[in-house]
């Protein structure tokens, strides 16, 4: 015992009421009485002082630094003549074992939720410092303030001080096979337990119940071999069938398939962030910040049953329906199908409510930064043409994932595209069907300008598809880039007349945008976003691969006009297209030769823009790279196809690769060291890989005597295999056929 270390002196402790009992240990209310305070504790006596209860004190000593919200603390360790006492806080409202057997108080859905969520995290934070509690059961679930928190005790004494036949309830909550307490126990064994406590609070049932009248060595039989709770006795509100599915995979008959606590705390509706159904007077209602097309939009605030309040947007939908029922169970349908929408780029929704009059109260990420249409029309603010771009990559990354899970937003515009993060994050909201049941129509002239000339045929009832939204969304780029509202020189006309242009064709005009990435590929994405024939529209994929390519704009550099050249010979042929010989007819300086890469003529947008990726993507690297050996870039021009060419230094002694195959000069050893020495001079120091690297790429200059290296890129580790065969290195071909495998 020296090396216990005894925190607590007995004469500060007065046992009062005996609230607990094991085969070895009881658990007494207790007065702690430290610097002239009272403190109401729990102190679990164990009983009898043996060699075994030093082991579990030198366990506690390891543990003493646990601190966790849903962890019981522990203040303490007295002695008390040959019994060891544990001091720790005590629990006000019991156990969660009493509370459901016990006690005739009830709690919504919500609250269960909540409670297995910090139970979730306690065990998370325990199975992270590599702690295994063992012991887990409803009996070891504590309830504190008001039946608001949860914490998790058992954890130093665990079985360690009991046997399997003197605890032998506790064998009902354990995993599988795992049959003595030095049993092979591991996280995943919690893990087991877990479920069970799941499925008991949601049932408010004794696991086994039905099996009462059996010897408990034969209910362990029936669970070895999977025997498990009803899942439905348990009474799950949640129509995704979500909790229900982690209970069932916690108690997988094969440990390797239950999950990690970890993933139990991101699986499990947050707390209670993401549940349905919250309780109306958890919300306190504060001013109205908007319309929108759901109903009107107030700032509120949430209180959590943690004491934490957070700021939430209220969308409140009028009850109109003359069948309430129905109206509320179609709603919530939806609800659920928006909750299923969790991305970086969309409005997080985090549950509904409902008042008295049946009104639904949609609770919603709330943003100070506002609407992008409110960033558009009515700030200040300016942004760089690249921001403008990345608002666009965002959108288009929310819709594509929208779109995966077969969900049509129906209602995109800036109004519906809010600001994060300092108006560095976008995140749409109001997308799906909920919007049906308002029959709002305030803002319906801004709908109709974003809409598909499609939705308004067949007496506006048209079928609204995934196409639409690309409509949409290239109204809205056209907005951005302009900043200036859709038609805003139709203000004065009704919202049927705005239908009707849109239907004959009618857009906004190209030119009010302001597009300067110099290339007119960004003009020819909205065009073809707003194209009257939706499948001539890009899909959302398509303009999540494009969009990211912008950022690479040449927008420092001057394009050359395609005038000034004048095109010689063909020197060269790739993949990419051909290399010709060309004189450069400057204004202002004398005529030189050099070479003019250009790209094979593409017709399709994509094609068009994946080959412009190409070529900007190279110009970046020249730029990066300025040495002797290596090819200089003079600038950049677009042919008379409006495709890219770069504008590269004129090798007047061709390539390596001519030189050796095809050329009868011959030169000495030295010369030939020396060309390999400038060869390798440059790319590895600069940590750039040349992916590529080829006798056709090494470029001869000045009489034969320099050697300068072209068409290469900065490669990634594990790249996908792009060099000539003859050339490449047996490990990329492993690498490219292990990924394509996988594929």
């Amino acid at each position: 015992m020296n090396d216990i270390h005894i925190s607590v002196n007995y004469k500060e402790i007065i046992l009062c009421d005996l609230i607990g009992r094991g085969s070895f240990w009881d658990v007494r209310k207790g007065i702690l009485r430290t610097n002239g305070q009272e403190k109401e504790v729990a102190v679990k006596t164990i009983n009898g002082y043996f060699e075994e209860n030093v082991n579990v004190l030198r366990k506690i000593q390891k543990q003493k630094n646990i601190i966790h919200q849903n962890i019981i603390t522990l203040y303490g360790v007295i002695q008390i003549l040959s019994n060891i006492c544990l001091i720790f806080e005590y629990a006000d409202c019991g156990t969660l074992y009493n509370f459901l057997h016990h006690s005739d108080k009830d709690v919504s859905f919500n609250v269960k939720l909540n409670w297995m969520m910090q139970c979730a995290k306690g065990m998370e934070y325990l199975h992270n410092k590599n702690i295994i509690h063992r012991g887990l059961k409803t009996k070891s679930l504590l309830l504190f303030n008001e039946y608001s928190v949860l914490k998790i005790s058992g954890l130093h004494t665990s079985t360690e001080v009991t046997t399997i036949n003197t605890e032998i309830v506790g064998t009902l909550c354990m995993a599988p096979k795992v049959k003595t307490t030095n049993g092979d126990c591991n996280a995943k064994c919690d893990l087991y337990r877990y479920g069970i406590i799941c499925w008991e609070l949601m049932s408010e049932k004794k696991p086994f119940y039905e099996l009462d009248n059996m010897h408990p060595s034969d209910i362990k039989t029936k669970i070895d071999n999977g025997r498990r709770p009803n899942i439905n006795d348990a009474n799950i509100h949640d129509e995704s069938g979500c909790i229900g599915h982690i209970i069932e995979k916690c108690w997988d008959q094969v440990p390797e398939n239950r999950p990690m606590m970890q993933e139990i705390c991101v699986l499990l509706p947050m707390n209670p962030l993401a549940n349905t159904n919250v309780d109306f007077k958890e919300i306190e209602l504060g001013e109205l910040i908007g319309h929108g097309s759901y109903g009107i939009i107030h700032k509120a605030i949430w209180k959590l049953l943690d004491a934490k309040n957070i700021s939430v947007a209220v969308k409140i939908i009028k009850n109109r329906s003359q069948n309430s029922v129905q109206f509320e169970k179609d709603v919530y349908k939806e609800i659920q199908n928006l909750r299923k929408c969790i991305h970086r780029n969309i409005v997080t929704l985090y549950g509904a409510s409902k008042d008295s009059s049946n009104n639904i109260y949609l609770l919603l990420e709330y943003t100070d930064c506002g609407s992008l249409y409110d960033f558009l029309h009515h700030s200040l603010k300016e942004v760089s043409f690249n921001v403008k771009l990345d608002w666009m990559l965002q959108c288009a990354t929310g819709l594509e994932f929208l779109h995966k899970n077969n969900t049509i937003h129906r209602d995109l515009k800036t109004k519906n595209l809010l600001l994060f993060n300092e108006y560095r994050t976008l995140k749409i909201c109001d997308f799906g069907r909920v919007k049906e049941f308002a029959n709002y129509s305030s803002d319906l002239m801004e709908s109709v300008c974003y809409m598909a000339p499609e939705v308004y045929v067949n007496n506006e009832n048209g079928k609204y598809n995934k196409m639409c939204d690309i409509f949409s969304f290239g109204i809205i780029f056209w907005e951005v880039l302009s900043r200036k509202k859709p038609f805003y020189e139709f203000n004065e006309m009704q919202p049927v007349d705005i239908k009707t242009k849109i239907i004959n064709g009618i857009r906004p005009n190209i030119s009010d945008a302001n597009i300067n990435d110099g290339s007119g590929y960004i003009k020819l994405i909205i065009e073809k976003c707003w194209d009257h024939t939706s499948e001539n529209r890009p899909t959302m994929k398509e303009l999540n691969d494009l969009l990211p390519i912008f950022p690479l704009y040449p927008l420092d550099y001057q394009l050359v006009k395609f005038e000034e050249l004048q095109l010689v010979d063909v020197i060269g042929q790739g993949s990419y297209g051909d290399v010709h010989k060309a004189i450069w007819k400057h204004p202002n300086t004398k005529e030189i030769f050099i070479a003019v890469k250009m790209s094979k003529v593409v017709r399709s947008l994509t094609e068009k823009i994946m080959s412009a990726k190409y070529v900007f993507r190279e110009m970046q690297n020249l730029k990066k790279c300025i040495h002797p050996n290596i090819v200089t870039l003079h600038g950049v021009t677009k042919d008379r196809d409006n495709q890219f060419c770069l504008l590269l230094e004129y090798a007047d002694c061709g390539t390596l690769y001519n030189f050796l195959h095809n050329s009868d000069l011959d030169f000495e050893f030295n010369r030939k060291l020396d060309w390999m020495l400038q060869c390798a001079t440059y790319l590895h120091r600069n940590q750039i890989i040349l992916l590529d690297l080829k006798t056709r790429n090494l470029m001869l200059f000045k009489k034969f005597r320099v050697l300068k290296i072209c068409g290469y890129k900065i490669a990634k580790i594990n790249s996908e295999l792009v060099g000539t065969i003859r050339y490449t290195a047996p490990e990329i071909f492993v690498s490219t056929y292990h990924k394509w495998r996988c594929q």
